[in-house]
């Protein structure tokens, strides 16, 4: 049973739907459709809560809680989420909290974001000084440090309501803005367009509200908001829902079975097959736009709306002296906020298992058997850490690929991550490896400890964390037919 886990799960990819769908909607749909001076504003929202509890395919599995208050220089504001869902059948509970202090702009002062589940947290703080924003990483149990220049000053999305607010609601209207994401540390822009009035029953309770959509990343989001400003309804293409509720509603009322995100979020297919021994698969994409993503190059090739994946045929070519001297890979080697190949640890584990051994080829696979024995498979709902993962050692198809990158590229192996599908049990579901370059970019997957990968892992999206939000865009829109393997 051990074996059936690590094969099919969806993991961080869920979370970070689910989290940055909840920064990004929850706090842009509040809006009034009046436009209100400043003097005004600092009085609407001198001391403000609002509650909504987390749907998802109609079962409950979290709540939502927003503070904001009035300073003497701007604001104070507090964004708690708590989730409790199940993946892989195991009960997984997820608990996030953010606090930050906004000048009276709504421009971002400092904050700090800490999420945790079970006994893994990832914690964030940043301070904006000028431009130059000053951010602290902690995951692991080790601090990183690291500053961006940026062309403004950013704004949180828990402050970007109030940003409509000042501009004022006329139906049709776009409103666009960037924000600042703790969970990648990159800045996103949404916009938010007013498509007219509708009447919403939540809880047996009728509201007139302002239905608006909400576009993050190509994705589209709906929110209905009543003219008071409060948010009654958000809902994503994912099945994601919050409703609004009293405090007492959303800590304890209406609570269900927890449903399990992996069979949920998986992709059906109606021509189940065997893919024990299979070196070639042709699949056909629909209801998705196959030229947004990472279908083509490699073993894989596109053709309008069809993928064909053939497995490498690794050779003697397949290999290097270590470490990598080519240029152009740069991206590929370097040390990242959650691929920390560069630390001390990270880099003496790596060449402890490689134990003096140059041939890319040949460590590469040491590696992968490595951290494929070595960690254990378990559903986690955390920001996948390389060194998080090797205090723990224990994690889903993140962990194991993230890790495997530190251990790659702390020998000078260029690597990069990779998210998509993997079939398993006559349906294919979310997963991530990572591929390696020897000469060529070969799929290699730790969790499975395969290497090369076998076709049915079907990549969508390639690159760091930041990159893997794309797969926003297949959640619940994609659909799939086998069209040949052999």
């Amino acid at each position: 049973m051990r074996r059936i886990f690590f094969i099919i799960k969806l993991a961080l990819i869920m979370l970070w739907m689910a989290m940055i769908m909840l920064l990004a909607r929850k706090h842009l749909s509040m809006t009034t459709p009046v436009k209100l001076e400043n003097r005004y504003l600092d009085q609407f929202i001198e001391s403000r809560e609002e509650w909504a509890g987390i749907y998802f395919n109609q079962s409950k599995v979290g709540y939502a809680h927003h503070e904001i208050k009035r300073t003497e220089d701007g604001y104070q504001m507090r964004e708690d989420v708590f989730m409790d869902m199940s993946v892989m059948n195991t009960p997984q509970k997820l608990e996030s909290s953010m606090n930050a202090v906004v000048n009276r702009d709504l421009s971002l002062s400092m904050f700090s974001f800490r999420m945790s589940s079970g006994f893994i947290s990832f914690i964030v703080y940043g301070t904006v000084e000028g431009t130059l924003f000053k951010l602290r990483t902690i995951t692991g149990g080790t601090e990183q440090k690291k500053e961006l220049r940026l062309e403004e000053v950013p704004v949180l999305a828990g402050s970007l309501k109030y940003y409509i607010l000042r501009q004022g609601l006329v139906n049709g209207a776009l409103y666009s803005r960037n924000f600042f994401d703790p969970l990648t540390l990159s800045n996103r822009k949404v916009d938010v367009r007013v498509e007219g009035e509708e009447d919403i029953v939540v809880h047996g309770e009728s509201f007139r509200c302002y239905k608006l959509r909400q576009s993050f990343m190509g994705v589209e989001l709906y929110a209905w908001v009543a003219q008071n400003g409060e948010t009654v309804r958000e809902e994503s293409p994912m099945g994601l829902i919050l409703l609004r509720e009293d405090k007492e509603q959303a800590l304890r009322e209406n609570w269900s079975e927890r449903p399990d995100v992996v069979a949920a979020t998986s992709v059906k297919i109606d021509q189940p097959f065997a893919k024990s021994g299979i070196s070639y698969l042709k699949v056909r994409l629909q209801n998705i736009q196959a030229v947004d993503f990472d279908l083509h190059g490699g073993r894989q090739s596109l053709d309008r709306d069809m993928v064909a994946i053939r497995l490498e045929d690794l050779n003697n070519d397949d290999t290097y002296a270590l470490p990598f001297s080519g240029s152009g890979f740069r991206d590929y080697l370097a040390a990242t906020h959650m691929i920390q190949s560069d630390s001390n640890a990270m880099q003496a584990l790596a060449a402890t298992i490689a134990a003096g051994a140059t041939d890319a080829q040949k460590v590469v696979r040491v590696l992968t058997n490595w951290v494929y024995k070595n960690i254990e498979k378990r559903p986690t709902l955390s920001m996948p850490s390389a060194l998080e993962v090797l205090k723990t050692k224990q994690g889903d198809c993140n962990e194991h690929a993230v890790l495997l990158a530190a251990l790659c590229r702390a020998l000078g192996i260029p690597s990069k991550l990779c998210a998509g599908l993997v079939y398993m049990k006559g349906s294919f579901y979310y997963h991530a490896w990572l591929e390696v370059y020897l000469n060529r970019w070969i799929s290699v997957d730790p969790t499975m400890n395969q290497f090369p990968a076998d076709v049915t892992h079907i990549r969508f999206i390639e690159g760091d964390l930041d990159k893997q939000l794309m797969v926003l865009h297949l959640v619940g829109r994609l659909k799939m037919e086998i069209l040949e393997h052999a």
